[in-house]
């Protein structure tokens, strides 16, 4: 697997200032390092500079909702969608990576319809017909509370989006939308890389801890605090692709991150 982070806290001037950055920071993978509007030898340089330095350019990430009811919002956040797409391409990253996105508010009922499974698979092919993207691919990652949220859900819409460019993202941590599934989880990781393996482009690393109120609540760690089984989303990593990027999130510093990626080195090598 090759670590990396979808945040840099230090300001960097350049790729060549970007690269020393990463590198300083022990990552072998990392995100985009311009937006959408860069100019096009802006891009290529970063592009340039990550080839030479064997840096993977994991992911571009998208996270707008492109299934809105709100149909003014629908439209701009799939152009966004298409010009971060187009942005993954020129770049050279293994994806770009979105969210369905909620019809109307966050956890409502009809996030999980039919309907809201048929809007998905439209807006998905539209983005992928009109950018044509030739290497890289567009994702979505999985989520508690709106589509895809099962392995099954997932395989699912692979099959009815029906695009060689859509690709699967993997973050186990959002599975875990109940405790069954939590207390289970070895075995829903094993069972996303059996049935979804070859169409991953890249994974999340975030951890999850179940709260001991009466009613459920999940609350979001460091890798390595929760319950999800690393061992087991680490093997499986390096058995589908030793160069699939492990991407930490959601942290607050540097020092934050250096601490997750140091965990993540010692489970590989425990394992090994």
């Amino acid at each position: 697997m090759r670590i990396g982070s979808v945040k840099l806290f230090e300001e960097f001037d350049g790729p060549d200032e970007w690269i020393a950055l990463v590198k300083k920071l022990g990552y072998r993978a990392i995100s985009t390092p311009v937006t959408e509007d860069a100019a096009d030898d802006v891009v290529a340089s970063y592009r340039k500079a990550a080839e030479d330095n064997d840096i993977v350019i994991a992911e571009v990430g998208v996270w707008k909702n492109t299934c809105s009811d709100d149909e003014s919002v629908r439209k701009a956040n799939i152009a966004i969608a298409k010009a971060k797409l187009h942005l993954a391409e020129k770049l050279g990253a293994r994806c770009a990576v979105n969210i369905v996105g909620e019809r109307t508010k966050r956890g409502a009922a009809d996030d999980l319809t039919e309907d809201a499974f048929e809007r998905a698979v439209a807006v998905v092919r539209e983005i992928i017909d009109d950018v044509q993207p030739a290497n890289t691919f567009y994702c979505l990652e999985t989520m508690p509370y709106m589509l895809p949220d099962s392995v099954e859900m997932y395989a699912r819409m692979l099959k009815a989006i029906d695009r060689k460019q859509f690709g699967v993202h993997c973050d186990p941590a959002n599975f875990m939308n109940s405790p069954r599934n939590y207390h289970g989880n070895t075995a829903i990781i094993k069972q996303f890389f059996r049935e979804l393996g070859p169409h991953i482009k890249s994974c999340h690393a975030k951890d999850i801890l179940l709260d001991s109120a009466l009613l459920v609540r999940f609350l979001e760690v460091m890798p390595g605090r929760g319950g999800l089984d690393y061992h087991t989303f680490i093997k499986e990593i390096n058995r589908l692709d030793p160069e699939m990027p492990l991407m930490i999130e959601h942290l607050d510093s540097d020092a934050e991150y250096i601490e997750a990626r140091d965990y993540l080195l010692g489970v590989e090598r425990a394992i090994a």
